[in-house]
């Protein structure tokens, strides 16, 4: 008992002097952790148990629907004398189904006299528990900590129906104006709204939205305009969801280039009459003939039909640079309100609890985001360590819009686009970067810049949600699993066992003449017997743990960066006994059915960060497939140093592993070609030509989000690399994936599928060896 007054009441401070006020003084620890931390809205949770006091905030409060949920902690030990082992864990009690996470834990220890700042990162599962942090000290749980906002992170699985659409979610710094950020970048459609006809055909039951169609009340005309990135096209293609009883003509159709003047006034070839309402988009194709500037805007018009006869799910455009869909949609009316709580899409604009010098120093706290933006005022309080993050997230996918001056490293700021708008735009390893003027905000409404913030956004909201899971995701990697000949091994030894049992037994014994012999050899023949059943899927398919691996990364040479996107896969006749361990750096997206009305069983997912990052539980099940999506940023030495010889190049190969195929583009522009290349061997390289001309459109890295599937990385760069490459970059293809481990303990037999591990190298072409 005295020891709960002298921690609780009289606290530590002064050492263990005017105890009173101490005590004062640590009750009003989380009003100056709000001060201290910026006006947002800080969701912090503070408690001392005995010599330790634990503060516990979350950094927003936001539906997030992919990425690492952060939780932060700060624990500190009042004690002069004695360290203290503190185990946190989140949350105390689960009862969600299989397709959920059990809990997150993190023990630490804290040194006498210490303070630690401890995050705790939620993976991209849903998490249905109480909401309270478990601390435990010195292997003693002490108490509970009420851990707000955790409901929000993978919320919209927890609904039986799956509702069409993006919603993405950008995270908006305290320097930016939230409420202008939220009028131009953010916003939300009901489920028949104009932005239903952005992005591609997506529409099902028209039940649940996908398509926009005028408001029943309107009159008409009834008109939608669609925004494009502009790009030289020659079809357009509208994807039709009228049901209209006689044959429909029109609509009207409008095409703008990027200055401003019409290209194109024509009518959409008439739609056959359809006696039944359409469970399918009808697809209506216009050449648009030889025009001689780029597409910006469409415009539709709908005459002489009823609101209820227009029904427009996509409109596509084509031509000699491929296809592309809709950015924005504004329109003559909008049917909101019908059946408005299913398929509502739109972006939210998250505002922070922390100004930017809080922010995190780790990139998995920015995972949930499909873009951060900045403010002038932030970029000049950004501490190196949090803009160090942020680059890392960047290189790995995701999206940083600046208004402001913010020095992008090399080699990046070498491959500066800019934007008809005046905006700069830099792919960054997997993402881009745009830095706008400091007033571009203000100034931006329906224009160019405006939608093309908005689809960096929305491409990265539509991979994530279009991910493969369970059977689907299963099959995009190749593990060697073998079907059907586990059954017939059963059916056999089942047959078998039967003959030995009955009819072979008791002739045995008949013979024998002595029946007491059935008291021993029955329960013995019944123990081979299971023995053999569980024998049979070990023999068949060994006891090594089967790994498959295919991934694509960019390999900064001048900065010393990896940045990994990669497709992971793990089959088992026995789950590995230790678990999966990765290190911090490390974002995976387990691959499985997350329905909470379709999963069954309990939650058996843990993750602790301890040492890294170690999955326990039911990750890896016996005999069932288990999939990763997995993201990593990391420094790494691997690289492919070159020299001239005279007239030829020769590579030294520093990656790590044998390299099965090489291209690479000199400074000069010119291809060359090798194949085989041992680990630290000398190669010469056979010339191959020369990079494509100008009129080529090029691919950056950055553009896989919108283009690859997962299971796909490696091979969506080798059919784009003539697009690809450009001068002073390689494209190598590896034996062995360097820079993505197994996960699996040292010791634990693993078996490697087949899988591609595409490197994508940028070379400072200044250096040579």
């Amino acid at each position: 008992m005295w020891s709960w007054w002298k921690g609780n009441l009289l606290g530590r401070w002064g050492r263990g002097r005017c105890g009173w006020l101490g005590w004062i003084g640590w009750r009003s620890g989380v009003l100056v952790l709000a001060l201290a931390l910026g006006p947002g809205p800080v969701r912090a949770q503070q408690r001392t148990f005995g010599d330790v006091t634990v503060t516990l905030a979350t950094p927003y409060s936001e539906l997030t629907r992919h990425g690492y949920l952060e939780v932060r902690a700060w624990v500190e030990n009042h004690s002069e004398r004695r360290a203290r082992q503190v185990r946190l864990r989140l949350p105390h009690s689960s009862f969600g189904s299989e397709g959920s996470l059990k809990h997150v834990e993190r023990t630490i220890v804290v040194p006498p006299g210490g303070r630690m700042e401890v995050p705790l990162w939620l993976p991209p599962l849903p998490i249905w528990g109480d909401g309270r942090l478990v601390v435990e000290v010195d292997g003693r749980e002490q108490g509970l900590i009420e851990a707000p906002d955790l409901d929000q992170h993978m919320r919209q699985w927890y609904v039986a129906t799956r509702t069409p659409g993006n919603h993405s979610v950008m995270l908006v710094a305290l320097g930016v104006n939230q409420d202008r950020a939220r009028s131009v970048l953010g916003g939300s459609a009901g489920p028949h709204g104009a932005e239903q006809a952005t992005g591609p055909s997506d529409a099902g039951d028209l039940a649940r939205g996908g398509v926009w169609k005028p408001d029943p009340k309107s009159r008409g005309p009834h008109w939608l305009e669609l925004e494009f990135r502009p790009m030289r096209a020659d079809h357009l293609r509208l994807y039709d969801m009228s049901h209209y009883s006689g044959t429909m003509t029109g609509p009207f159709v409008t095409v703008v280039g990027v200055s401003g003047r019409t290209l194109v006034q024509t009518n959409m070839p008439p739609k056959p009459a359809s006696p039944v309402r359409p469970s399918s988009p009808v697809v209506r194709e216009l050449s648009l003939g030889a025009l001689d500037e780029p597409v910006r805007l469409v415009r539709l018009e709908f005459t002489g039909l009823s609101a209820s006869d227009v029904s427009v799910d996509a409109v596509e455009l084509a031509g000699p640079d491929g296809s592309a869909w809709a950015l924005d949609a504004r329109a003559s009316s909008e049917n909101a309100g019908f059946l408005a709580s299913y398929g509502s899409v739109g972006r939210t604009c998250v505002r922070p609890a922390f100004g930017v010098g809080s922010w995190s120093s780790h990139w998995l706290s920015y995972t949930p985001f499909d873009a951060v933006i900045l403010g002038p005022s932030d970029v000049r309080a950004l501490p190196p360590e949090v803009a160090e993050a942020l680059w890392r997230y960047v290189e790995c996918g995701g999206n940083l819009f600046v208004f402001g001056e913010l020095p992008v490293p090399e080699p990046w700021s070498r491959l500066q686009q800019t934007h008809p708008s005046g905006a700069k735009e830099y792919p960054v390893g997997l993402g881009w970067c745009v830095v706008m003027p400091e007033d571009a905000l203000e100034k931006m409404d329906h224009d160019l810049l405006r939608v093309r913030l908005r689809e960096l956004a929305d491409s990265s909201e539509r991979f994530w949600q279009t991910l493969p899971r369970g059977d689907t995701a299963n099959r995009a990697l190749d593990l060697g699993i073998q079907t059907g000949l586990s059954l017939r091994w059963f059916v056999l030894l089942g047959l078998g066992c039967v003959v030995v049992l009955g009819p072979v037994q008791w002739l045995l014994v008949w013979r024998s003449g002595r029946r007491s012999t059935l008291l021993w050899t029955l329960p013995l023949l019944s123990a081979l017997t299971t023995a053999g059943v569980l024998m049979v899927p070990v023999l068949q398919e060994g006891i090594q743990t089967r790994v498959g691996l295919e991934g694509f990364t960019v390999l900064d040479q001048v900065q010393h960066r990896a940045s990994t996107v990669a497709g992971l896969g793990y089959y088992s006749v026995l789950p590995p006994r230790d678990g999966l361990s990765f290190d911090e750096q490390t974002e995976l997206t387990p691959l499985i059915e997350l329905d909470r009305f379709v999963s069954a069983g309990s939650a058996r997912r843990v993750v602790d960060w301890t040492r890294g990052q170690t999955l326990v539980g039911d990750w890896v099940r016996p005999r069932v497939p288990a999939m990763f999506l997995v993201r990593k940023s990391e420094t790494r030495r691997e690289r492919l140093e070159w020299e001239r010889a005279g007239e030829e190049l020769q590579v030294i190969n520093g990656l790590g592993t044998r390299l099965v195929r090489l291209r690479l583009a000199d400074p000069e522009g010119r291809l060359w070609e090798g194949s085989d290349i041992e680990a630290g061997a000398r190669a010469t390289l056979k010339p191959a030509g020369r990079l494509p001309n100008i009129g080529v459109k090029p691919v950056v890295p950055a553009d896989l989000w919108r283009e690859a599937g997962f299971g796909g990385f490696g091979s969506w760069a080798t059919n784009r690399q003539e697009r690809l490459l450009r001068p002073g970059t390689y494209l190598a293809e590896l034996e062995e994936n360097p820079f993505l481990g197994t996960g699996l303990a040292p010791g634990v037999g693993t078996r490697r599928m087949p899988g591609p591990c595409i490197v994508y190298g940028i070379f400072d072409p200044r250096v040579q060896r």
